[in-house]
């Protein structure tokens, strides 16, 4: 299981961070220019180094997850599965968390919206990668490919 969560860990977290700067960095990043914008950090006030760091760490825990619940969803499509599994993933940790920073700091509604709609948006994208090259990254690994959705007989 740590193979594979180091193999898809790693990508998954690399394409989490440039999803976020191509869309929070630049497309969108006029969202952070809504008052209050005391709430942000200046680009050059960021740490990148941990950024990566991260975004490789949620990645990782969402392989991890993925791998312990993925006999659980019922879909054996993989792209199917990691969707639902990233409806998921944000219905228990983006949504929840998203909420209720709003309701204790002051942060304007479209950068709520933006966040809940972004978060669902990584979370279905990551999980359609995870769910992809998991059972890809069974070959690699000792498992031998053996961990694809079990068939009903």
């Amino acid at each position: 299981m740590l193979k594979k969560i180091l193999l898809i860990g790693i990508p998954a977290g690399i394409l989490r961070a440039l999803i976020g700067w191509a869309t929070c960095g630049s497309l969108f990043s006029w969202i952070y220019k809504i008052e209050p914008t005391a709430l942000w950090k200046l680009p050059e006030q960021m740490n990148l180094p941990m950024i990566w760091v991260v975004n490789i760490a949620i990645a990782m825990i969402l392989v991890a997850v993925f791998g312990i619940v993925k006999d659980t969803l019922s879909q054996k499509c993989r792209i199917l599965r990691g969707a639902s599994f990233g409806v998921l993933v944000w219905a228990i940790s983006t949504l929840p968390s998203t909420m209720a920073g709003y309701l204790f700091t002051n942060t304007a509604c479209e950068v709520l919206l933006y966040q809940l709609v972004w978060g669902l948006v990584i979370g279905v994208l990551l999980g359609i990668f995870i769910s992809v090259f998991y059972d890809k990254a069974c070959a690699l690994t000792c498992c031998g490919g053996n961990c694809s959705v079990k068939k009903k007989k």
